[in-house]
């Protein structure tokens, strides 16, 4: 099925109709448009690594990523419009996650929701039974979003000055 002349399929169970958001597997189509996300100052100043990323550098780590087995990128749409992105990098029974919403779409709820999804999708979709976050101290919207869908802090780390959240998961269909 595709989805509204969308390259890509919607993922199954990862669907909120009541506000049309979709999740769908990022493809090559979307590497500007995540570069673009990844380079917004709010962005940058809550990522680990600051700089502005040059394209040339994203295109390497982008394909690298695409190829990995190990890693799974989602898109997340409302209606049309791509909103946000959530990475999860598994290693055994874990997956790493990072998630970032448009800057302008911040506020509105979309990174509660796209976690929310992230992790129906992960109980769904991967052969994982935790997922894990860091984000910033300073981070307290991330902080709130993470602990609104059952992640609990399990940690600091000070030389990153970060807080890791972890949640465990329940799989179902893998």
């Amino acid at each position: 099925m595709d989805l509204d002349g969308f390259g890509g399929k919607p993922i199954q169970g990862c669907c909120d109709w009541t506000c049309k958001l979709f999740l769908i597997e990022a493809c090559a189509d979307d590497e500007q448009q995540i570069l673009s996300w990844r380079n917004e100052k709010k962005v940058r100043r809550q990522s680990f690594t600051t700089h502005e990323i040059t394209p040339e550098e994203h295109h390497s780590w982008f394909y690298s990523v695409l190829k990995n087995p190990n890693i799974k990128v989602l898109i997340l749409y409302l209606g049309k419009r791509p909103v946000g992105i959530v990475r999860f990098e598994c290693q055994g029974v874990q997956a790493k996650i990072s998630y970032s919403i448009d800057d302008n779409y911040q506020g509105l709820g979309l990174g509660n929701k796209l976690i929310g999804m992230s992790v129906n999708y992960a109980e769904r979709k991967l052969n994982v039974s935790q997922l894990c976050a860091s984000t910033k101290q300073d981070n307290e919207a991330s902080k709130k979003v993470l602990l609104l869908n059952g992640f609990r802090q399990i940690d600091i780390e000070l030389e990153q000055d970060s807080s890791v959240f972890c949640r465990a998961l329940t799989p179902r269909g893998v």
